[in-house]
């Protein structure tokens, strides 16, 4: 029977064993991003682009108002991938992410990662996604090394 584990802040990480990963495994999580995040991310990055800084100037370009960095989208994932499913003994090895729709400062999101495959080598793969409602935002792919031991 799949796993299906709901996360928030202060679950703790988990290690799973390779054997224990299964196709249909899946892990969740909501994250809203607020301003104080987005700033972080902008600083971080050095990432200033008006777009993700000036709402007049987004409008301008066809959005509502200011966007959140995409790769700040996707950021969650370090965290689901790493410390969830497949867990804290996996290291990520490749993502992949298409960028949907626009996300803006206060979207409350949800995330998903679900398996679609287990090599006997280690190698896992998940299909990643966040949603805004119904709406899909972000889809993509990540490959893991989970090793045996």
């Amino acid at each position: 029977m799949p796993v299906e584990l709901v996360v928030d802040p202060s679950t703790a990480p988990r290690r799973v064993p390779l054997g224990d990963v299964a196709v249909g495994d899946r892990c969740s999580e909501r994250w809203s991003v607020d301003a104080a995040a987005s700033e972080a991310f902008a600083a971080c990055s050095n990432d200033t682009a008006p777009v993700h800084r000036d709402d007049a100037h987004a409008r301008t370009l066809g959005y509502a108002r200011r966007i959140v960095h995409g790769m700040q989208t996707s950021l969650r994932f370090s965290r689901l991938l790493g410390m969830f499913l497949p867990g804290s003994g996996a290291v990520i090895m490749n993502v992949s992410f298409d960028y949907l729709l626009p996300v803006y400062v206060g979207d409350a999101l949800d995330y998903a990662v679900a398996v679609t495959h287990v090599s006997a080598s280690g190698v896992v793969r998940l299909d990643c996604t966040v949603r805004r409602g119904t709406e899909l935002c972000v889809k993509g792919r990540a490959s893991c090394l989970l090793p045996a031991s």
